[in-house]
């Protein structure tokens, strides 16, 4: 099947190409490509109607159910916060903790709490605000993209965890590793473009400033107006962007190319000695992370200790459909995609490998160690268990301090 779709394809282009010419030149090709795979993907749709409907429809109510009731507060606070000082305050006050280990300014502290907390795509938002407001360079601002939009505690522990592995602990055990690998890509972002630096912004005292701190309370109907009608914009991008990854997912399986790409991911598993069975989790996660992480959960038969690890891997690179959502919020700033994606390609592996080193040498997280899995005796925390907690937070603090020397011996 996907091969017939193949050179479908290939045949719409060679009956549009022009004829008259006989140089067929590179660029003509591209110009046609596109317009045949969006009118090949309406076929699609067609073709796959029931399918595309169903998957449309779970991924709108994982938005409304999900995504909306989440979001839209802390949206709204963002940009009513946008309205006032205070990120230039807290810039001034976090600009020594910041500057030494990410290299950005004080103001970033506030894009890396409200990405942690709140998830995507949170964190590149404030990124882009910050930007647009002039509060950091555009290397600042790419430094901290690369590593401030994060998944939240909110879906880690709720959605992953308890709800789709039934057990608190995988949720805790994530969401220390997602967050420890995001502030590693930090550290090792923090000699990204460390030359580049000739623009250096100062936080504002000029008279925008002042007008920021003068707030009537007259005006309050009117900023909460323009933050519900900005936030509802940006919410919409979302749905968008969600919906039309699930049908692409749908379609892709339809039609035999998720096989085609998972024979391939197989290949690469069998380096770390995975289980194949994991390439559809992954290949899914790779495009809209909840589904990734709903198909790993229902698979059994798999060794915690690699079967979280992929897990880690595809909560911390976030899939396509993140990355769309963080492309069309920065598109009206100067910032590039490059590091942001080489951003959430570390933040996978250095969660990967974090959560692999949790379970083998904690026993804590360690559930290799038990011969066989029950829901019933899920979510029971070990009693007695706080000297492995210290051996955690211990290790944890040495590979930082590694990671700092490394990168002060090469300045």
């Amino acid at each position: 099947m996907f091969y017939f779709f193949l050179f479908l394809i290939l045949g719409i282009i060679f009956i549009l190409l022009p004829f008259s010419k006989v140089e067929m030149h590179v660029v003509k090709l591209k110009r046609y490509i596109f317009p045949c795979l969006i009118f090949l993907f309406l076929i699609l749709l067609i073709v796959f109607s029931k399918s595309s409907f169903e998957s449309a429809h779970t991924g709108f109510m994982l938005w409304v159910n999900n995504v909306v009731p989440s979001l839209f507060p802390f949206f709204i606070g963002i940009e009513l916060l946008k309205k006032t000082n205070f990120m230039n305050v807290i810039g001034r006050v976090l600009e020594p903790i910041m500057r030494p280990i990410f290299n950005v300014p004080g103001s970033g502290a506030f894009a890396i709490a409200m990405g942690m907390s709140s998830g995507y795509p949170v964190g590149s938002k404030m990124v882009a605000d910050l930007r647009e407001e002039k509060l950091c360079t555009k290397v600042e601002a790419e430094r901290l993209l690369a590593f401030t939009n994060t998944s939240g505690p909110l879906f880690i522990l709720g959605s992953v965890g308890v709800g789709m592995f039934c057990d608190a602990k995988i949720g805790l055990l994530l969401l220390i590793t997602h967050f420890l690998a995001a502030l590693l890509v930090g550290i090792v972002f923090r000699n990204y473009h460390k030359n580049d630096n000739t623009e250096h912004i100062i936080p504002q005292t000029s008279k925008t400033a002042n007008q920021k701190d003068t707030f009537h309370i007259s005006e309050l109907g009117i900023m909460m107006g323009e933050a519900i009608k900005n936030s509802v914009s940006t919410l919409l991008l979302i749905c968008g962007y969600i919906v039309f990854f699930a049908v692409l997912g749908d379609v892709f399986q339809n039609t035999g190319i998720m096989q085609f790409f998972q024979s391939i991911i197989e290949k690469f598993l069998s380096v770390f000695d995975i289980p194949f069975s994991t390439s559809s989790g992954i290949l899914k996660g790779i495009l809209e992370v909840t589904s990734g992480a709903k198909t790993l959960s229902t698979l059994e038969n798999i060794p915690y200790s690699k079967l979280l690890s992929v897990v880690a891997f595809v909560l911390g690179f976030g899939g396509f459909s993140v990355h769309m959502q963080t492309c069309s919020i920065i598109a009206k700033t100067d910032l590039s995609m490059k590091p942001y994606l080489f951003g959430k390609l570390l933040h996978g592996i250095f969660a990967s490998v974090l959560a692999y080193l949790f379970m083998k040498y904690t026993t804590f997280f360690n559930w290799d160690i038990i011969e066989t899995f029950s829901y019933q005796y899920h979510n029971i925390y070990p009693a007695g268990e706080s000297g492995n907690l210290f051996f955690v937070v211990i290790t944890t603090l040495v590979l930082i301090a590694m990671c700092l020397k490394l990168f002060k011996k090469a300045q």
